[in-house]
């Protein structure tokens, strides 16, 4: 039986291994536009008055889309390279990154709340929207390294090769 908890088809429709091949491949193509966005934010922050103030938010969330851009390289690693071992660790670590995801949300509808004049609601519907996503993923990539740890379809580093 399908549950949201541990989902054995992503989207209800689509496989675990390629839903978390498309997860995975959606996470890095955000984590690239991301750190690109916020980069073009720095290095032109000082034409740009709405984050003239706000420049060290935006140092934190280039930080995380660095490190989501390597936890998803490790994750393509992982999918493709048939270990379980690295299926583990990156289920973790992908599980890590939604919940910094979730908390940088929350803290994105605060500081809309606060900071934005206009646009509040659309703002704080994608956010929520963001959170609901990034659970689901993380949800996703641990049913899909539950499913390979509990059957030997992944050779970790303690098994032998076929």
């Amino acid at each position: 039986m399908d549950s949201i908890i541990k989902p054995n088809k992503c989207c209800c429709c689509i496989s675990l291994r390629a839903g978390v091949i498309t997860i995975t491949i959606l996470s890095l193509i955000d984590s690239i536009a991301f750190s690109f966005y916020f980069t073009s934010i720095i290095i032109n922050g000082n034409e740009n008055e709405n984050y003239k103030d706000k420049i060290y938010l935006i140092y934190v969330y280039l930080v995380f889309s660095i490190i989501g851009l390597l936890v998803t390289i490790f994750g393509l690693i992982a999918v493709f390279g048939r270990r379980r071992a690295y299926l583990r660790v990156y289920s973790i670590l992908f599980s890590i990154c939604a919940a910094i995801t979730v908390l940088l949300d929350i803290g994105g509808i605060i500081f809309v709340k606060l900071f934005f004049k206009s646009n509040i609601a659309i703002w704080i519907v994608v956010l929520i929207f963001d959170i609901i996503i990034a659970i689901y993923f993380a949800l996703v990539v641990a049913s899909y390294a539950a499913k390979h740890r509990e059957s030997h379809l992944y050779l970790g580093p303690e098994d032998p090769k076929y």
